[in-house]
């Protein structure tokens, strides 16, 4: 492209609200914790010592590593839905990890943070990336310990996720 050539710029405001709601309900500190894990895996030197410098940034544990047993996955109204089980530990999520049980015992629960690294790279594993055989390591780290906008305070809110899971969730966040 030339450098006569300008391509137009384009900014979207899509329900815009005044600077006190959003600094009222905005997760203001998410880009901040993002830049602090992508730091914590770019510097690590393998993928369990990524996998514990994210549960340190983050306040939270290596749940556990090893390979993926089982995984079951069904794309359903746009949305990935699906259980892995890992080491004895059943994982639900809905595009995202929501439930951690291991047997019959709750760990973690969206908005916990629940998430799968590449346990020999250290790079994230996505949902969708996920297969037989690979083996990851998850990480949990407390909802209180991550930066959340105020619509995690709405047990509404979770009624579609325990419908898309089949797993009680809001019972779990909101005791």
């Amino acid at each position: 492209m030339g450098a006569e050539q300008r391509l137009p710029l384009v900014a979207v405001a899509r329900n815009p609200v005044s600077a006190s709601y959003a600094e009222a309900n905005a997760a203001l500190d998410t880009y901040d914790q993002a830049e602090a894990v992508g730091r914590a895996v770019r510097f690590a030197d393998d993928g369990r010592d990524a996998a514990e410098r994210v549960a340190d940034v983050l306040g939270g544990e290596v749940s556990l590593v090893g390979p993926v047993e089982s995984f079951a996955l069904e794309t359903t109204g746009g949305f990935d839905v699906g259980e892995v089980e890992i080491e004895g530990s059943e994982l639900t999520f809905w595009n995202e990890y929501m439930t951690l049980d291991l047997d019959g015992e709750r760990l973690a629960t969206f908005p916990d943070l629940i998430t799968t690294l590449d346990a020999e790279t250290g790079m994230p594993v996505s949902t969708a990336e996920l297969a037989e055989g690979r083996s990851v390591a998850v990480v949990v780290a407390p909802a209180a310990n991550l930066s959340l906008g105020a619509g995690m305070a709405d047990p509404a809110l979770f009624d579609p996720v325990e419908q898309a899971v089949g797993k009680a969730v809001k019972s779990h966040v909101f005791n």
